[in-house]
């Protein structure tokens, strides 16, 4: 396999995970949801970073990186999930 076919089978893999993410927060639950682009983002820069500024090989950076952004999930969920979005009021 050449490097363009690798590079646009993983492109396709990446879109498809988030069509699939995408799919279960808008089309199932019927909520509106930005955040699987920025956590797609924090993933897919921390790999980078564990990959090239740390030496890691690809496999082990990729585990680092879904171990980071995880855990970057429960930090930001975790006050997140505290907000409310309904007040209980009723507007005409």
């Amino acid at each position: 396999m050449g490097a363009y076919t690798a590079r646009v089978l993983t492109m396709a893999g990446v879109n498809a995970i988030m069509a699939v993410s995408v799919n279960m927060i808008v089309g199932i639950t019927g909520q509106l949801s930005l955040g699987q682009a920025g956590f797609l983002a924090i993933g897919a820069y921390s790999c980078i970073f564990f990959n090239l500024d740390l030496g890691l090989p690809i496999p082990l950076a990729a585990l680092l990186a879904i171990l980071f952004t995880t855990l970057m999930g429960f930090i930001i969920g975790f006050p997140v999930l505290k907000f409310s979005g309904s007040t209980g009021r009723q507007y005409p």
